[in-house]
């Protein structure tokens, strides 16, 4: 059948004051349908049916040309309301618009599946009729939710009857205008529902009923942005989900959506792009737009959650929509402007190159400020042999950082006036410690000036996420003195004693004398800097990476923490022991110093052998009985 001289009008539901939370967010006809927006999954199919002619209603404001994605090769035109005129009043708008167009055929674009035009337009020139009304064919069952809808067909020779200074609606006022002044009104019955829809929860249904259409799911497929998972099943391109994550169709998942691990999604369900499910969430009859998180061990039944909304983690919800404002739309309340003012100054609004700007300078002017204590931080690693493994901390904690990238990603900007509040607490501190010649405190201050940073542009949930790497930053400042001064003495009688144990063990005569040992050929000093401290601030920085980049229960990771310090003093008692040992054999003090440095770096590879053992025995006590390392 040829469409010549035949035009398409597209209504747009008004959205008003009451409008529903999906209504504030998005206009009706942006609601998407299986990844793509209602409206424009209609224009591409009328377009593959050959139908190019289209006039869209816009309303009184309530959507812009520039949200509308029209095909190539389609003649769109858009229809603006200054006051509602009603569905026959657009009819009239669109006559004026196309002079050529002889026939229309209106539907609202609030709709999942484009009726069967051949037919209304068959029954319509069958029957010589000046407008036929096509009716919903809706089951009894979904009556309730869904109503009837109808699709209309018209000539041109109707529009005398509409007045152009008026609300004229095609049901209440130009139907019953035609048949008085004796027009002929046809009536037709679809062949299928059009899933329309007027609220989240007909919308719901509807997208329901579409994933349960057997050839909706091949013909999604042949759009080349998704692949067959299974029968019922498709998944987007860059789509990430863990192996033992459970899915029962029908779904559609959609490109670069991330499914963690431990997770159900039980059909029919749609996960929008960009979505990110964590670990062990249930969702059931779900429709999720695209850019959500859904945080871990959360359960959704019959919800629909809009773009951009984030849910926490542990939450349920049953039978509800979860909306949060789109930055793309703004709804009609929030300027008393006309659409297209408002749609061109979001374009002229670029905040994320502002906010990029912005975090670039304020890295460099922290770097500038506070590069006489990194300064002096450097030194004191190259100079000081007790606090040298504190170099290896900020290293150690990008790459903690590069492992929960996927994390830290989530981040969202928003700036948090706490942020000034502590890095005004950095620069007292700085202050304070600089005065007083508190060098500790004058060092401290750059982590407090690093939170403030955080603070500053991503608020207080930024702190939450970063606490153990920030916590961790702690191990590259040396002690203060006044600590270093009261632990070194009673460590260096626990490593006096130790020795003598040992080699009293080992059937060695030893006496003390001061710090000296004697035994019958050697005297060996056990001076302050063997107390075994500074083995102790390595083994902490040791484990507590560890910690880091394990994904093991908190009761482990704080176990192998604690263990830190009995497992030092251990390895510092071993290598005092050997050290001693040998000495006996070996007279000369030059090779004696060799023997003590390299025991020294024996005690690394020890280290990392009692920290093994330790996570093979933690192991024991998980529930598959094995530790997962990050491997990113």
């Amino acid at each position: 059948m040829t469409y010549d001289n035949l035009q398409v009008i597209l209504l747009t539901e008004c959205c008003h004051f009451h409008s529903s939370a999906l209504e504030k967010v998005r206009n009706r006809c942006l609601w998407p349908v299986l990844g793509r927006p209602a409206l424009e999954r209609t224009l591409i199919q009328l377009k593959d049916r050959g139908l190019v002619n289209v006039s869209i209603s816009l309303g009184t404001g309530e959507l812009s040309e520039d949200e509308v994605n029209v095909p190539k090769d389609m003649n769109a035109a858009f229809l603006k309301e200054s006051l509602p005129v009603g569905s026959a009043g657009i009819i009239r708008q669109a006559a004026e618009a196309t002079p050529e167009a002889q026939k229309f055929v209106i539907f609202s674009s609030s709709i999942c599946k484009l009726p069967d035009i051949d037919s209304i337009l068959e029954t319509h020139l069958k029957k010589k009729a000046d407008l036929t009304i096509a009716m919903d064919a809706v089951h009894e069952q979904d009556h309730m939710v869904t109503g009837k809808t109808e699709a209309f067909i018209c000539n041109r020779s109707v529009c005398p009857y509409i007045d152009s200074d008026s609300y004229i609606d095609i049901k209440e006022h130009l139907i019953p205008s035609l048949i008085k002044q004796g027009g002929t009104v046809a009536y037709s019955r679809l062949a299928f529902s059009l899933l329309h829809f007027t609220d989240w929860r007909s919308y719901l249904h509807a997208v329901r009923q579409l994933l349960l259409d057997e050839d909706t799911l091949p013909s999604i497929v042949r759009n080349d942005r998704f692949t067959r998972h299974s029968e019922n099943i498709l998944i987007g391109t860059d789509a990430r989900i863990a192996k033992n994550v459970r899915i029962f169709g029908p779904c559609l998942i959609g490109p670069d959506a991330r499914i963690e691990k431990d997770s159900t999604i039980i059909g029919p369900s749609v996960i929008g792009k960009n979505t990110i499910v964590e670990s062990n969430c249930l969702l059931k009859d779900v429709i999720v737009w695209d850019d959500v998180t859904i945080d871990k061990n959360c359960e959704l039944s019959n919800c629909v959650i809009s773009q951009n909304t984030r849910l926490k983690k542990n939450s349920s919800r049953q039978n509800s929509v979860i909306a949060a404002k789109d930055r793309n739309f703004l709804p009609n309340h929030s300027l008393k402007l006309p659409a297209a003012i408002r749609s061109q100054s979001q374009k002229c609004i670029n905040r994320g190159l502002l906010t990029k700007v912005f975090a670039i300078t304020a890295v460099f002017l922290f770097t500038w400020s506070y590069w006489p204590q990194i300064s002096n931080l450097l030194d004191i690693w190259q100079n000081s042999r007790l606090h040298a493994a504190g170099a290896l901390v900020p290293p150690l904690a990008l790459y903690a950082a590069w492992t929960k990238r996927e994390e830290l990603s989530k981040l969202k900007l928003r700036p948090s006036l706490w942020g000034i509040l502590a890095l005004s607490l950095a620069e007292i501190t700085r202050h304070f410690g600089t005065y007083f010649m508190y060098g500790s405190l004058n060092r401290l201050s750059i982590l407090i000036a690093i939170t403030g940073l955080l603070l500053l542009f991503f608020g207080i949930s930024s702190i939450r996420r970063t606490a153990p790497l920030l916590l961790f930053l702690l191990l590259m400042f040396p002690l203060p003195t006044s600590l270093r001064n009261s632990i070194s003495v009673p460590l260096q009688e626990l490593a006096i004693s130790s020795v003598m144990f040992g080699m009293e063990i080992m059937g060695i005569t030893v006496s003390r004398d001061g710090a000296y040992l004697d035994f019958d050929s050697a005297r060996i000093l056990v001076s302050e800097g063997c107390n075994g401290l500074r083995m102790i601030m390595a083994f902490a920085i040791l484990t507590c990476f560890i910690a880091l980049i394990i994904e093991s229960p908190t009761w482990i990771k704080s176990s192998l923490i604690l263990s830190c310090i009995p497992l030092s003093l251990l390895c510092n008692s071993i290598r005092l022991g050997a050290t001693a040992r040998l000495s006996m054999q070996i007279g000369s003090n030059e090779i004696q110093q060799t023997i003590h440095d390299i025991g020294g770096l024996a005690m690394v590879p020890l280290a990392m052998g009692f920290v093994l053992l330790e996570l093979r025995f933690f192991s024991s006590f998980t529930r598959n009985g094995s530790l997962i390392l990050k491997r990113k």
